[in-house]
């Protein structure tokens, strides 16, 4: 008794957490190490009062349960009402505390719930957990920090052999990956994947599900490089994924990468198709290897736009196989793969399945497809009419691309009249239906006919604002998204401006924007030469304010994406609304402006560049190359440049920032398959970063660690050179970007490096890029057998059909076709 009495202090740690404080959970292992407490001691007497006090409990509970078990329903009852979950009421009826599982218990204490202490360690003794682990437990769930978790389970490597690893179960092991916030933790991660022992002694089902769960977070954070090495470290360890249930995890969290491609909002986000297909070949090749067969799980990801064949009859395979497995042949599998091809540009193959869809009626279907998935492809416009003066409403309705526009004008004010008949609701709708999706479907089809004028635009956003339609907040701002990308494909970007500020402050109930509007009139302030008012705008709906960053940086560094951003107020910012503020300074001759805001990303902004940032930055980087400095007398003579980004000159500074991201990001490509068709070595850079890397792998072998395979993740947990730029991914255009800009700056030699690196990288550059690498290799004025070579290496690469002709690379050599683009 006295043991317990001695106890008793480290019960207050438990209820502090019902004051919401779960950071002072850890505490109590720190007491009692410090006052000396037999915690074991505790929690044996406490088990063995349970035991005693709870026995007659238990037994009466069984024999009711034995009763109700006999009895059974009666003939004539009503049926018996569904159980009760116990994680939905346990915070509230605290007898359901005891059927709830030891994670959700966790989780809730991490989240400050008010568990009563003296319940709480009834169970934990009952359930033999000792109270200083499960303080553990909590204070890691309530940190959500990789590297604060793995330090407190003792799972870092520099935490030694000697130290012993803390009891933690194997969900608390899969929480881990979630907790992953920045690009400094991703070593951390992956380290764990093929260095510790916690990992090794899950079982194969949770191996994968960690697997998973890690490619979900570098996917979110946008680690691509950690992406790759994952998914590269999975295909060459044969144990890892052993059955199908396993690859389907894998390729859906692929798919939900490239996914968000259905959204415009988040396209900038989205996974490069480049390294989401490649992963895709790889571990369906591994499936194939492993002989497992494919399942509906495996299948139907397939069908996603980030993983979605480019040939339609590969595509066409999927969609039999996926009926073979089970699956009826419905719209919406049909529809998917339309879908994801008219998203890949391919609107031939797109075609074939859109025709398919004809010959399925929606009773063959057996359920009603989605209004939005089936827009422009069902063409309900003759039965709307008929819908009207039955006295029904537009539900349902999808207006074709080709409709005419006076009927569908027509329709429109009927529908307003039919509307006027009905009582209005006193208030909003809480939530879009179909009705509200028929009013925004209406408006898509206005702002992009052309026969539709801008002020006959605004007439009809009048006539909709003026009428008792009620409609949610959602789809008001669809309408005025669209609207107001018809003012400016109408060269009207005063408008735009009108009615951005009519509706943020002006209108009746002010209306919050989002990203779409955001990023529309940003573009208006554009067209009206106003960059400064878009950048303001931008500053005041997405940030309270600029940070001051005082740490101390190097002067090329830009900042890395985990860059702890800014708070944010009112929209969540993407990339593309800042791509564009880019591309138009980088046009008007404001390239400091260009290198200011690529850095100011994710400083200030804290949104990750892409592709597309890099090529624009290549682009402007080209342009600077051009301009006049002020007072030059003669055009493109001088050797100094209007701005210096850095203390460098563009051209310098966008090409070695093109080389970090392929030599940093692909180190092994680097060493062994990207060699120079006319040099056949590697380059100089790669050969000062190998002669370090030796070193640094010769002093890991001294330390013990020659055991580990350190191929493994080569650039994610490199000690010598890490990547600094993993979200960067270059893309075909960024390619013929920086071709162009070697070309344009008379760096004729570095050209077949960069086809060299496409080829090992798999991305195809099309004919144009071809003409133009082939048209400045040739100004390099080569012997005649090396330029042979050349283009037999080319045509071994992309095939003889697709090799630019003398004539192709004659009309390009005439400055057609290449100086305005890039």
């Amino acid at each position: 008794m006295s043991t317990l009495l001695s106890t008793l202090p480290s019960l207050s740690v438990w209820a502090s957490l019902r004051a919401g404080r779960p950071s002072l959970a850890p505490s109590f292992a720190t007491i009692a190490v410090r006052h000396d407490l037999n915690t074991s001691a505790m929690d044996l007497v406490v088990e063995n009062r349970v035991d005693a006090a709870s026995s007659d409990a238990k037994d009466t509970t069984r024999k009711k349960e034995s009763v109700r078990t006999k009895a059974g329903p009666s003939e004539g009852t009503s049926p018996r009402k569904k159980p009760i979950e116990p994680h939905k009421v346990a915070l509230t009826s605290h007898r359901y505390l005891w059927q709830t599982r030891d994670r959700w218990i966790a989780r809730q204490l991490a989240a400050g719930a008010d568990i009563p202490p003296d319940i709480l360690s009834e169970i934990l003794a009952h359930r033999k957990i000792l109270a200083a682990d499960m303080a553990i437990y909590v204070d890691v769930l309530a940190r959500k920090d990789v590297y604060y978790a793995m330090e407190s389970l003792g799972l870092l490597e520099s935490a030694g052999p000697d130290r012993p690893q803390v009891q933690s179960p194997d969900w608390l092991i899969l929480s881990i990956p979630g907790m992953l916030k920045t690009n400094q933790d991703v070593p951390y991660l992956a380290s764990m994947l093929v260095r510790s022992r916690r990992f090794a002694q899950l079982n194969r089902e949770n191996r994968a599900l960690f697997i998973a769960r890690c490619l979900e977070s570098f996917l979110r954070i946008r680690h691509l490089v950690a992406v790759r090495e994952t998914i590269d470290w999975v295909c060459s360890s044969p144990n890892q994924l052993g059955s199908a249930t396993a690859f389907a995890r894998i390729l859906t969290v692929l798919a939900a990468g490239g996914n968000d491609t259905r959204k415009p909002i988040s396209r900038s986000t989205a996974a490069p198709k480049e390294l989401l297909h490649r992963a895709r070949d790889r571990l369906l090749e591994l499936m194939k290897a492993k002989g497992i067969e494919p399942t509906l799980d495996t299948t139907l990801p397939l069908l996603e736009p980030g993983l979605i064949p480019d040939d339609v009859h590969e595509i066409a395979n999927l969609v039999v196989q996926t009926n073979r497995l089970g699956q009826k042949l419905r719209r919406g599998v049909l529809r998917r793969a339309m879908l994801s091809l008219l998203l890949a540009g391919n609107e031939e193959g797109a075609t074939v399945f859109a025709r398919s869809l004809e010959g399925i009626s929606e009773e063959e279907d057996g359920a009603e497809g989605s209004v939005e998935d089936s827009e422009s492809i069902f063409d309900a416009t003759s039965t709307a009419f008929a819908r009207l003066e039955e006295g029904r409403d537009l539900s349902g309705i999808v207006l074709a691309h080709n409709a005419d526009v006076g009927e569908v004008i027509e329709l429109f004010h009927r529908a307003l009249d039919r509307q006027r008949t009905v009582a209005a609701p006193d208030a909003a709708p809480k939530s879009v239906s179909t009705a509200d999706l028929t009013w925004a479907r209406l408006f898509n089809f206005f702002h992009r006919s052309t026969k539709i004028q801008a002020n006959e635009l605004q007439d009809l956003l009048h006539q909709l604002e003026s009428s008792s339609v009620q409609l949610h907040d959602l789809t008001w701002r669809r309408i005025y998204h669209g609207v107001m990308l018809g003012f400016l494909s109408r060269d009207d970007p005063d408008r735009v401006v009108w009615l951005w500020e009519r509706v943020t402050r002006e209108r009746p109930v002010s209306l919050s924007p989002n990203l779409h509007m955001l990023t529309v009139v940003m573009r208006a302030h554009c067209a009206l030469g106003r960059p400064d008012r878009a950048r303001a705008i931008c500053d005041a709906w997405t940030i309270d304010a600029p940070r001051e960053d005082t740490t101390a940086r190097i002067e090329d560094e830009i900042p890395a994406a985990s860059d702890s951003p800014p708070r944010c107020k009112g929209i969540k910012l993407t990339v593309d609304p800042l791509n564009d503020l880019m591309l138009y300074c980088s046009r008007t001759g404001a390239f400091g402006e260009v290198y200011a805001l690529f850095k100011a990303m994710s400083s200030t902004y804290g949104v990750v560049p892409n592709s597309a940032s890099l090529t624009i930055l290549i682009q402007s980087a080209r342009y600077a190359s051009w301009h006049d400095p002020p007072g030059s007398a003669h055009s493109g003579t001088s050797l100094k440049y209007p701005v210096l980004w850095d203390n460098r000159d563009p051209v310098a500074f966008a090409e070695d920032l093109f080389w970090s991201v392929l030599e940093q990001n692909w180190p092994e490509l680097a060493k062994n398959e990207v060699i120079d068709p006319f040099k056949s070595k590697t380059s100089r850079i790669m050969e000062k970063i190998f002669a370090r890397s030796a070193a640094a792998s010769g002093t890991a072998e001294t330390n013990g660690e020659g055991g580990v395979d350190l191929r493994a993740f080569e650039a994610t947990l490199s000690m010598v050179d890490p990547p600094r730029y993993p979200f960067l991914y270059p893309s075909a255009k960024t390619f013929r970007t920086f071709v162009i800009l070697l070309g344009s700056t008379r760096r004729y030699e570095k050209i077949p490096l960069v086809l060299a690196w496409m080829k090992a990288l798999k991305v195809r550059p099309n004919r144009h890029t071809l003409g133009l690498a082939m048209m400045w290799v040739a100004e390099m004025a080569l012997a005649d057998e090396e330029m042979v070579k050349w283009r037999e290496w080319v045509k071994d690469w992309v095939g003889e059909e697709d090799v630019p002709r003398e004539e192709e690379i004659a009309w390009l050599r005439r400055g057609r076709g290449w100086r305005g683009n890039g």
